[in-house]
């Protein structure tokens, strides 16, 4: 695994104190553009109401951070709950402020984690992660869309295609944890490699994404009860709002 040079951590630092930055710099421009009166109007409307609700926000946050403790790799399990949950702010607040699909959060996240124990493994525990948080959802939102079928009378079109779109959903989700644990999530790139197309990049990015595929196997072959865990604590998570 490649060490990082003293160059590249520098650099590093300077983007993370850049995007801490910008984040206050941000918060400090909607203030303005709302108004302090009325941003002060807004909170004096919900009284002290808003301060159960934050807390059990917070709660939940809490909660969807110790899920992804749960999914971190050997290499980062000794980071510390509160550096976790702070890696795993920046990467939302990231995917809430860019059109990137809820991928670009998981881009920054694994950048903060390489800093932390290298990039396989950050990309590891990323990926991971991010199943857990999907099964979780997938798990909860069908459950409830169970129980509003079982009380609430669905035209019979409507049913159709909410089951139709679930169960596709479930086969990507399906799909997304097979490659996971058969290590195959880079069989296009090794595929590549091995007929000779794309040149150094490509023979580079099959190398580092078989690293990658084997401590996914990995995990999944050893710890199978630390993924169940995760959605447990995601399930949690979501019940609070």
């Amino acid at each position: 695994m490649p060490c990082t040079s003293h160059g590249e951590t520098l650099s590093m630092k300077w983007l993370h104190k850049l995007m801490l930055g910008g984040g206050a710099a941000l918060l400090a421009v909607l203030v303005w553009k709302l108004g302090p009166a009325a941003v002060l109007e807004r909170m004096g409307t919900l009284g002290w109401l808003w301060v159960p609700l934050i807390l059990l926000e917070g709660l939940g946050e809490a909660m969807h951070t110790t899920a992804w403790r749960r999914c971190l790799a050997r290499e980062h399990q000794g980071l510390g709950w509160v550096h976790v949950g702070m890696v795993r702010q920046a990467g939302m607040a990231f995917n809430y402020l860019t059109p990137t699909a809820h991928m670009g959060g998981e881009v920054v996240k694994g950048m903060l984690l390489g800093d932390l124990g290298g990039g396989v493994s950050a990309a590891t525990s990323v990926i991971v992660g991010k199943l857990a948080l999907v099964l979780s959802q997938l798990l909860f939102v069908s459950a409830g869309c169970l129980a509003t079928l079982w009380s609430v009378p669905i035209p019979g079109a409507v049913l159709l295609a909410w089951a139709a779109s679930t169960g596709l959903f479930f086969l990507g989700v399906g799909a997304f944890f097979w490659l996971q644990r058969k290590g195959k999530l880079g069989v296009v790139a090794r595929s590549l490699e091995r007929k000779g197309l794309g040149g150094s990049p490509v023979r580079k990015a099959a190398r580092w994404v078989s690293q990658v595929d084997t401590h996914l196997e990995s995990f999944h072959r050893e710890r199978p009860g630390d993924l169940v865990r995760a959605m447990g604590w995601h399930v949690a998570g979501f019940s609070c709002g």
